[in-house]
């Protein structure tokens, strides 16, 4: 109870303030304490990165603990800050997060991250080289903006567009987690709040999609169009602002925008956005762009079916997994469950019961996080459809989740009159947040030594096509080649669009054991029928990536290596440790 003082004349005196808490404290924080030590103990760890043995389990468990270290004391800072309800502290704990996250592989390595890149790489160079587009040469091609640019970027900076893929997912993720931060204030979200959100969403983003890529120009456009259409009910120009970064998207990924229109009719419909009928203009634009490239999107198929279980599966083709592999996949639920699962209560609670309405809008963000699903009764999207479910859903879960997470945090005795429960809450909190940090980093990095490219494979492709003439294949036996990295990639797949093409989908080849030379020998039977000059590039990657994902018995790529070397009708261009590449020779019936 407090007790009002007077002074000898009667009068109130106004009780004293609690002490202003000295520099030393208001600098010196619990929170920073933790980031200053997450961040000593991840820089440690940068040095052994680039060596690190390679393990079937992925970079957390190649004797680099140091990474995980900082991510957990990143979320443990997080906590801290939230309860202490220091907002700079939260802003700077996302920051680390970041930093620990992506920033590593790009200090690390000299190569970007994924062979994936490479064909984005080509694709920007070929722009550059030529100042147009080769439609229809791949799909690429057909969702160029992206491409066009970092070319652009490139071209007026003169930053090469390598670089810019090397250090495109910390940049990415920063960007990222700014644009969900907008999202949350959009809702009318405290900036502590709002902060939270993008940390939520920069750790629920485990599946890899910040690299080079349109889906990360993609998912980037879209949140920002998110946010437009949130503040499009009270300012409708706001509404009319979402068309160019519309057609943008549109120009960029093929996919993201159908997500898009989904979320305009259906708020539409409801009277959430302005103008109502915008979303008739984006199924306009969206037209015009499937009859642009109706020729790339029917190779594929418009519709894969109408099964969103068989739709929500990812390909395997067959292959068993590694227990490394199983591991990761395993973790990266971790995150998935919590974010899915976190906002699905959360939002049919607050629908449900009055009482918890109080802490911010939960129609419009409930259809931001849950519309993507609808995309599964109509595409497969080549096996990735899941993985882009949930990176859509990703804005609109940190947006429902934010406040309640803040709240579970913070918990005080008008929210849980309980005091055990209050104790326990807030720890409870802590340890979940720190086991979804560590899911996600090992989803992260779980594959980190199949997909990491070396120097060498990209100098031999980048070789192979500036001084090879066409018709001429370059195959490998899987993922695990820098295919497409520079502008004379154009040349082959005008020719043949699967010039570069894995031998997993030739017959016979997906899990073999190479233990007898019966695949081999068919195999150079088959090349001596066409009239293509054709390579056979192994590297140390395919080899990983090989025993990773199961695409072939351990020791299988070296066996077929060797048969190679002595086969006769082949030749022996390159003999590395780390990369052999066969030409075949044997002439053509």
């Amino acid at each position: 109870m407090t007790t009002v003082q007077t002074a000898p004349t009667g009068r109130r005196v106004a009780p004293a303030s609690a002490p202003r808490p000295s520099m030393f404290a208001r600098v010196v924080t619990p929170a920073r304490l933790i980031l200053v030590l997450a961040v000593a103990l991840w820089a440690t760890a940068l040095p052994h990165v680039a060596s690190a043995t390679v393990n079937i389990y992925g970079l957390l468990f190649a004797g680099v603990p140091g990474l995980a270290a900082g991510g957990v004391l990143a979320a443990v800072a997080l906590v801290a800050a939230v309860r202490r309800a220091n907002t700079l502290d939260a802003a700077l704990a996302t920051v680390v997060i970041v930093l620990v996250g992506r920033l590593t592989a790009t200090i690390a390595v000299n190569e970007p991250g994924s062979t994936f890149i490479f064909r984005h790489l080509g694709v920007i160079d070929y722009i550059q080289q030529n100042g147009e587009l080769s439609h229809g040469t791949d799909i690429y091609n057909g969702w160029p903006g992206a491409f066009a640019a970092v070319a652009w970027f490139s071209d007026v900076t003169g930053v090469s567009p390598h670089l810019i893929a090397v250090w495109f997912p910390a940049l990415c993720d920063v960007a990222f987690a700014g644009a969900v931060f907008l999202l949350c204030r959009a809702f009318g979200q405290r900036v502590l709040v709002a902060v939270v959100g993008a940390f939520i969403a920069t750790v629920a983003n485990w599946v890899g999609q910040d690299y080079l890529s349109p889906q990360a120009f993609g998912i980037l456009l879209a949140t920002l169009i998110l946010t437009l259409l949130v503040q499009s009910k009270k300012h409708p120009v706001a509404g009319w602002m979402t068309l160019p970064l519309f057609l943008a998207l549109t120009l960029t990924h093929q996919l993201t925008p159908y997500w898009l229109v989904i979320i305009t009719v259906v708020l539409g419909v409801t009277g959430h956005i302005r103008p109502r009928l915008i979303g008739l203009v984006f199924i306009a634009i969206v037209g015009v762009d499937l009859l642009i490239n109706i020729d790339q999107v029917s190779g594929q198929g418009v519709l894969s079916n109408f099964d969103p279980i068989a739709n929500s599966k990812s390909l395997a083709n067959g292959a068993v997994y590694s227990d490394g592999a199983t591991f990761t996949a395993l973790s990266s639920r971790i995150p998935s469950v919590a974010l899915w699962g976190s906002a699905a209560v959360i939002a049919a609670a607050s629908l449900l019961y009055k009482p918890m309405r109080g802490l911010g809008p939960i129609w419009v963000p409930a259809v931001f996080a849950f519309s993507s699903f609808s995309l599964l009764f109509t595409q497969n999207y080549g096996g990735e459809a899941i993985f882009r479910v949930f990176l859509y859903s990703v804005p609109g879960c940190a947006v429902l989740i934010a406040p309640w997470l803040v709240r579970a945090i913070q918990v005080s005795p008008l929210t849980v009159p309980s005091r055990w429960l209050r104790r326990v809450i807030p720890p409870l909190t802590a340890l979940a947040l720190v086991v979804i940090t560590l899911g996600s980093l090992q989803a992260y990095y779980g594959a980190w030594f199949a997909n990491l490219v070396r120097t060498d494979s990209v100098n031999a492709v980048e070789n192979w096509l500036e001084n090879t003439e066409g018709p001429a294949q370059l195959l490998s036996p899987t993922i695990g080649v820098p295919l497409r990295p520079v502008a004379e990639y154009v040349d082959f797949a005008e020719i043949d669009s699967h010039y570069d093409a894995s031998l997993t989908t030739w017959n016979g080849w997906a899990g073999s054991s190479f233990r007898d030379t019966e695949v081999v020998d068919t195999f150079t039977r088959q090349l001596a029928d066409l009239r293509t000059d054709t390579y056979v590039m192994v590297t140390t990657q395919t080899k990983i990536y090989s025993d990773f994902y199961g695409a072939y018995p351990a020791g299988s790529l070296d066996r077929l290596a060797d048969q190679l070397r002595v086969k006769e009708g082949w030749t022996t261009v390159i003999d590395t440790p780390d990369l052999q590449l066969f030409e075949y020779t044997g002439g053509h019936r």
